[in-house]
């Protein structure tokens, strides 16, 4: 399976480094001539099959009989498709190794390369967890996330989210000024009125739809907005300002359309996703390899690095949430 979400919080990657824990991996030859004597001066080249161990951002060692000490280099991708399946690197291999000269290549210990086991297709090994559910829980930990913070760190849109009129102990003759509706998400996307305020965008598919007694009537096309008009917005709290109109109908008298969600993705929510997911997988796996924790080599259990995992994911998630607005 191909993930082919153009937004994602973390990669299957990022899981497998917390939940596959490294280890001192042998040395594997590799199936063609690489370094500086070759045309593609930053590919090791290797068989498909022993690209698997090696992820983007892992240490590795690369040396032969002609060279012993050989180079220390970091992976800026695994390529493990095509006729000559091959580990690109950040920089260019200062050294010519040949196969002739039984050239090898490993990864570095735990503490240096954390990641094993991995692949695009397949993360974490080659048959489970399979491709399929590693994508179901990291989707239920963007799901998680999304609903503790009231926010995204993607593009989403809401369809017609109802409100009731909030000051409900008015009467309908009321004048209303300075009436304001919070939206059950924050960081919402706007547009900029003519008056320099912000508000929601029409163009873009938002509504603010007020129900008059027999139809809905869009007031984004209906009113000029701003802040110095009848509607505006503040998009990091999530609320809509509505201002200067009698009030016509008490409960459910506004629905509204909009988008939200952050541009990018902060690096501490991958992190915090990829804790989430590595949790999970680690609930439900019995024959994940143990950490050997300290000088005295105890063993740190399944169940105890789940809940660190857990616990640094939710002060994660903690800084990206804010009070719940509420209105009388």
């Amino acid at each position: 399976m191909t993930d082919n979400r153009t937004t994602y919080y973390c990669s299957t990657y990022e899981v497998t480094g917390l939940y596959r824990p490294g280890k001192y991996q042998e040395a594997i030859a590799l199936a063609a001539d690489s370094g500086s004597g070759q045309a593609n001066k930053n590919r090791i080249y290797l068989s498909a099959a022993n690209t698997l161990p090696f992820t983007p951002g892992d240490v590795v060692l690369i040396y032969d009989n002609n060279n012993l000490a050989g180079e220390t280099v970091q992976i800026q991708d695994v390529v493990s498709s095509g006729a000559s399946p091959y580990l690109e690197t950040v920089s260019d291999l200062s050294g010519n190794y040949t196969t002739t000269a039984s050239a090898k290549v490993r990864l570095l210990s735990y503490f240096t390369s954390r990641k094993c086991g991995n692949s695009t297709s397949s993360p974490l090994s080659a048959t489970t967890p399979s491709s399929e559910e590693v994508y179901e829980l990291i989707s239920q930990a963007e799901q998680y996330i999304e609903t503790r913070t009231r926010t995204a760190f993607r593009l989403k849109t809401v369809t017609e989210e109802t409100h009731h009129w909030p000051m409900y102990q008015y009467r309908p003759q009321d004048w209303l000024d300075g009436l304001m509706i919070p939206l059950n998400h924050r960081m919402v996307r706007y547009v900029e009125a003519t008056d320099g305020s912000k508000i929601l965008s029409s163009a873009d598919g938002d509504k603010l739809e007020v129900f008059s007694g027999s139809d809905w009537d869009d007031w984004l096309t209906t009113f000029t907005g701003g802040r110095s008009r009848i509607h505006a917005l503040d998009p990091v709290r999530g609320v809509i300002f509505l201002r200067s109109f009698y009030r016509l109908r008490v409960r459910f008298a506004v629905r509204i359309t909009y988008r939200y969600g952050f541009d990018t993705v902060p690096a501490d929510i991958r992190r915090a996703t990829a804790l989430l997911t590595a949790a999970k997988l680690l609930e439900t796996e019995d024959s994940v390899v143990e950490i050997p924790g300290g000088g005295d080599l105890n063993i740190v259990p399944v169940e105890t690095r789940s809940k660190r995992y857990q616990e640094e994911a939710e002060k994660i998630i903690t800084k990206y949430m804010e009070p719940w607005i509420t209105w009388i």
